[in-house]
């Protein structure tokens, strides 16, 4: 064993295999069963010994469709209303301005 093969290769091969392909890190190789399967980058979430249901969230620091953290910058709030890799949709994240305003634009400040 050996945190290269993630305990066993097999374990390796069950996050290669994923959709979308995913890393395995075994973060503590002297303790079993702790290895996770990571998402790619730009997706979140992890998954403890099999693969994650990572998801595509736009407003996450390394989105790669949010414009360089323009709601954050504009002081508003980010949010995307599709996060599932299924529906494969980009572009559709929303700045959300602060109580007491409601305005909300689709891929840009407000």
């Amino acid at each position: 064993t050996g945190d290269w093969v993630c305990e066993d290769a097999a374990n390796a091969g069950r996050c290669a295999g994923a959709a979308p392909p995913q890393r395995c890190v075994d973060e503590h190789p002297l303790t079993t069963g702790d290895w996770v399967c990571q998402c790619p980058a730009g997706l979140s979430t992890r998954a403890v010994a099999g693969p994650a249901a990572c998801v595509l969230d736009e407003c996450e620091d390394a989105c790669a469709t949010c414009e360089d953290d323009a709601c954050t910058a504009a002081e508003q709030d980010c949010h995307d209303p599709a996060t599932g890799l299924a529906t494969n949709e980009t572009g559709d994240w929303v700045c959300v301005c602060h109580a007491p305003s409601t305005d909300t634009a689709v891929g840009a400040p407000v």
